[in-house]
């Protein structure tokens, strides 16, 4: 959290891979954080694909506890009011 004077003394990385999947769920190229900075390539094809299932409800967002949840809302809430100082009146 920026505001907080603490951002640059906690330690921590991203977790996960970047990754190239098809439509089917296939990896088709990975790199992970242990391979340090970088880019993944592969060959795909181009096109519309058939839905395989339907995709389940919160799917992209867990159910969070409460401090994840307060991080989410004061992101937001500093993220508007920088918006609106350097965007906005930049119109």
């Amino acid at each position: 959290m920026p505001d907080a004077g603490v951002a640059d003394q906690i330690p921590g990385f991203l977790r996960g891979n970047a990754a190239i999947v098809d439509a089917s769920g296939q990896v088709l190229a990975h790199r992970s954080a242990a391979q340090g900075e970088g880019i993944v390539c592969a060959d795909i094809s181009l096109g519309a694909q058939a839905a395989i299932g339907k995709i389940p409800n919160r799917y992209w967002l867990r159910s969070r506890g409460f401090l994840p949840t307060f991080a989410w809302h004061h992101q937001r809430w500093l993220g508007r009011r920088w918006y609106a100082r350097n965007i906005r009146e930049a119109k």
